[in-house]
């Protein structure tokens, strides 16, 4: 077996062990980030495990000459190289002090502010309501719209959203158990408070569809 073979076989082998203690999203970035640096050192004739720390400085480097590169990307694929170094054990190239110059050398570069985007307030909101289907697919769509906006969730997190943990208060307002969240990594779960127009969308929704149990958020075909 060839030295890159061996790189991915001994990354698929971790990743495998890790699966179920990190988020999906979170494994699919160690991967994507891990396999490119296994294919720059590649290149250069170097090992991918253990990584030079003077090889992965010049990584991080490169990625922060590309174009449209942020500094945010080069800390993250180094958090990837030292994961992965960490749960191969090998020696965490992320501590050595070259590296650790570097990632300073990049933050100074390209500043360490994230870009944001404008969120939607609540005429925006409306204006998007209002060009809503009066069609199944509308009335999904405007639940969706009321549902992100009302519960200031992500999108990973609404889909999560089941039917059979809806319940009507007295007074016409919601309340959803929210299982799976961002910052919850062991589905301790929440639940969500919905204003009464939101709660309205949800019904209107779950009555159209006519579900019962199962997700919320569900597809529409032909509709």
């Amino acid at each position: 077996m060839s030295e890159t073979a061996e790189a991915y076989h001994n990354l698929k082998e971790i990743l495998d062990h890790i699966n179920d203690a990190y988020a999906p999203n979170t494994i699919r970035a160690y991967r994507a980030d891990f396999s490119e640096w296994i294919s720059f050192c590649t290149k250069k004739g170097a090992c991918p495990p253990p990584a030079d720390p003077f090889i992965v400085s010049e990584f991080l480097l490169g990625l922060a000459d590309a174009k449209n590169n942020r500094a945010s990307t080069s800390r993250r694929k180094c958090a990837s190289i030292s994961a992965i170094q960490r749960y191969g054990y090998y020696e965490d190239p992320a501590k050595h002090p070259e590296v650790k110059i570097t990632i300073r050398m990049i933050n100074r570069r390209l500043g360490t502010r994230f870009k944001q985007v404008r969120p939607i307030n609540r005429l925006v909101l409306d204006r998007i309501l209002h060009v809503c289907g009066d069609n199944l697919r509308g009335t999904r769509n405007r639940m969706i719209l009321l549902l992100a906006y009302t519960a200031f969730r992500r999108r990973s997190e609404l889909t999560s959203l089941r039917v059979q943990n809806m319940t009507l208060c007295g007074d016409g307002q919601g309340l959803s158990f929210l299982r799976q969240l961002w910052t919850d990594q062991t589905r301790e779960g929440v639940l969500l408070a919905l204003d009464i127009e939101t709660t309205y969308a949800v019904k209107h929704w779950i009555d159209s569809a006519g579900i019962s149990d199962g997700y919320l958020l569900s597809g529409i075909t032909g509709k």
